[in-house]
């Protein structure tokens, strides 16, 4: 599967593997990815994403990778300007896309709302994904869309996910760490609300990345690909 990725697409994807598993973040998730060594050294630093969440970095990036292979900053662009729209103004009855890199819905951020919003007890770390200064649905909207678009959001919706889809399906629910990751990931890209059974069934189908509409030849299931990319993250030599 490696054959499908560019140079640049599998560096882009280590550098987000070695940003989740070790870059220092402020106590906050809000806080920017950019952090300055001065403030480190001002022990403002408080852990990684990976240590903040007490997830495993490593099966968080490698269930949300295999959307990089779809995305296209261009195309981004081009589709989702009206649909955004068309989103703010009548919610995902009139529209709901993918954007950005791990290629989210607004549908699928306004369930991970929801469940925080209903298990705030549970899921506390990630109450503010679901703080907002709107005061409109439709500035609520508006400021979700803001908010898929930036990089540092979907981190932050991706161990969300995580946890959630954990809680749901615990680790000894499987019978291995692959049938997990692989579970995880089929439950990512078909949808997590979904019964078992056909998540399950997901799991078998050889539809990535063109979907099941096209030949299965050259296609894999989606868990497939996420677990082959977990294992390239774990013998990266780049990766310490």
């Amino acid at each position: 599967m490696y054959s499908n990725l560019s140079a640049n697409q599998m560096k882009s994807i280590i550098g987000l593997m070695i940003l989740l598993a070790v870059y220092p973040m402020t106590e906050m998730p809000s806080a920017k990815i950019s952090v300055s060594r001065q403030a480190q050294s001002q022990g403002k630093i408080k852990a990684g994403y990976s240590q903040f969440y007490q997830v495993a970095a490593t099966e968080v990036l490698a269930i949300v990778s295999p959307e990089m292979l779809r995305h296209s900053d261009l195309r981004d662009f081009l589709e989702t300007s009206w649909l955004e729209k068309a989103y703010v103004q009548g919610g995902i009855e009139s529209a709901d896309f993918s954007i950005g890199l791990f290629q989210m819905k607004p549908s699928f951020v306004e369930q991970l709302e929801q469940i925080v919003q209903e298990h705030s007890e549970v899921f506390l770390v990630f109450k503010p994904i679901i703080q907002f200064t709107a005061s409109t649905p439709e500035e609520k909207r508006r400021a979700r869309i803001a908010r898929l678009s930036q990089l540092e959001w979907q981190i932050k919706y991706a161990f969300c996910f995580y946890k959630i889809i954990a809680n749901r399906y615990p680790a000894t629910t499987f019978e291995s760490l692959e049938a997990k990751v692989k579970f995880y990931a089929s439950a990512y890209n078909y949808g997590f609300l979904a019964p078992k059974a056909a998540i399950a069934n997901w799991a078998k189908q050889a539809a990535f990345p063109y979907g099941k509409m096209y030949d299965s030849k050259g296609q894999a299931p989606y868990g497939e690909y996420a677990w082959t990319f977990y294992q390239y993250y774990n013998h990266s030599k780049d990766v310490q």
